[in-house]
C-alpha cells in the first residue's frame, strides 16, 4: 500500500502543476516543457548522486549473470499484467504469445530466471494500461516527465494506478517481502537504464530533446504494434529506425 500511495502522490503532485507549468502550448508533443525540463534537471541530480552510487555498489556486489536473471524474473512477473492488457485490447495474438512466454519461462526458465521464450523466438513486448487506453481512443501523447520515474505521457501517468493494481508484486504481503521486491525491481530497472541515459547525456547537444524524441518515437511505434496486434502492415510502418535509447517507464 505504501508503494501505491507514493505513486499516487507523485502522479497527483505532478498533474497539479500542469496548469501553471505549460512552457510551449504551441508544441503539441511537449506543452509542459518548462515543467518537464525542471524535472529532468532534478532527475539528473538524482541519477548522479543517488542512483549511480547505488548502481555502482549493486553491480560490484551482484554478478552480471545474476542481474540478468533478476531482470528476466521481474519481466516474467510482468507477463501477468501484460496478459490482462492484451485481453482488454482484444489483442489475442499478443495474449497467446504472452501466455506461451509465461508457461515456458516459469517452467523451463526456472520461474523466469532464464528467458527461454525469448530464445525460442517469442520475444517480450512493451505493454501497459496507457496502451489499452490508446487502443480504445484515449491517445494523449503529450510528453510528461515524472520525478525519478522519468519520461512518460499524461496517459501513462494516469495509468500508474491501474498498472500498480495489475502487478502481482502489489499482493505480496508474506513477511513484508513486498518492499524489498519493489526496491530490488527499482534498482535493477535503473541499472538497466543508466548506461543508455548516460550515453545520451554525454553526446547529445540537448539531452532533454534527445531523450524526449527517442521516447516519443518508441511510444508511437509501440502504439502501432498495439493497434495491429503486433502485425503492422508494411505501408503503415514508418518507424523502421527506432532509437536504441528506449526509456519507456515501467508501467507505460
Amino acid at each position: 500500500m505504501k508503494r501505491f500511495i507514493q505513486l499516487l502522490g507523485t502522479a497527483s503532485i505532478s498533474l497539479a502543476l500542469l496548469n501553471g507549468c505549460a512552457g510551449n502550448p504551441s508544441n503539441p508533443t511537449d506543452p509542459y516543457e518548462n515543467y518537464n525540463r525542471t524535472v529532468y534537471k532534478f532527475n539528473n541530480g538524482f541519477y548522479d548522486y543517488v542512483a549511480t552510487p547505488i548502481d555502482t555498489v549493486y553491480t560490484m556486489a551482484v554478478p552480471e549473470f545474476m542481474r540478468t536473471g533478476i531482470t528476466n524474473a521481474f519481466a516474467n512477473i510482468g507477463t501477468f499484467p501484460n496478459m490482462i492488457n492484451d485481453a482488454l485490447q482484444w489483442n489475442w495474438r499478443y495474449f497467446a504469445k504472452d501466455t506461451a512466454r509465461l508457461i515456458l519461462n516459469t517452467t523451463l526458465g526456472l520461474f523466469g530466471l532464464i528467458d527461454v521464450a525469448g530464445a525460442s523466438g517469442i520475444p517480450a513486448h512493451q505493454q501497459g494500461f496507457s496502451y489499452t487506453l490508446a487502443k480504445w481512443g484515449y491517445v494523449n501523447s503529450s510528453y510528461f516527465m515524472l520525478p525519478v520515474l522519468g519520461p512518460g505521457t499524461v496517459s501513462s501517468t494516469i495509468s500508474l494506478v491501474p498498472d500498480y493494481f495489475m502487478s502481482p508484486l502489489t499482493y505480496v504481503h508474506e513477511g513484508d517481502w513486498q518492499y524489498p521486491l519493489w526496491g530490488l525491481y527499482g534498482i535493477q530497472t535503473i541499472s538497466n537504464q543508466l548506461p543508455a541515459y548516460n550515453a545520451v547525456n554525454a553526446t547529445a547537444l540537448d539531452p532533454y530533446v534527445a531523450i524526449r524524441n527517442a521516447f516519443l518515437q518508441n511510444r508511437a511505434y509501440v502504439l502501432q504494434q498495439i493497434q495491429y496486434d503486433g502485425q503492422i502492415p508494411s505501408q503503415t510502418n514508418q518507424d523502421a529506425n527506432i532509437s536504441p535509447f528506449l526509456l519507456e517507464n515501467a508501467n507505460s
